[in-house]
């Protein structure tokens, strides 16, 4: 991938259902922890800590909260933690997609 003229050794990007399961993606494993917490695991791991970025998606309707969104409280070289939630700002399981670029 070319971002702002370089190029980057690595990506990581995904789509994740509120169950923890991968549907589309590349460059890491999910696992579901509990509710509305998930690990992303970098395979293989950045050489640096990578930025990352995601956002709650596939909802299928209008009547969503923009509160509820994902947040990503633990980032290191080999893997994340994300946590969803909703308009309530209560832990729980919703799809979301993310990316992670780096070297």
């Amino acid at each position: 991938m070319k971002i702002g003229g370089k190029y980057n050794d690595q990506d990581s990007w995904g789509t994740v259902v509120a169950d923890g399961t991968l549907i589309s993606g590349e460059g890491c494993s999910i696992s579901r922890q509990q509710e509305g917490v998930y690990v992303l695991d970098f395979e293989p791991s950045f050489a640096s800590v990578p930025p990352l970025v995601g956002s709650q998606t596939g909802y299928g309707t209008l009547n969503r909260s923009s509160l509820g969104n994902v947040a990503f409280p633990f980032l290191n070289t080999a893997n994340a933690m994300a946590i969803t939630g909703n308009g309530s700002d209560n832990k729980q399981d919703q799809q979301f997609s993310f990316v992670a670029i780096g070297n």
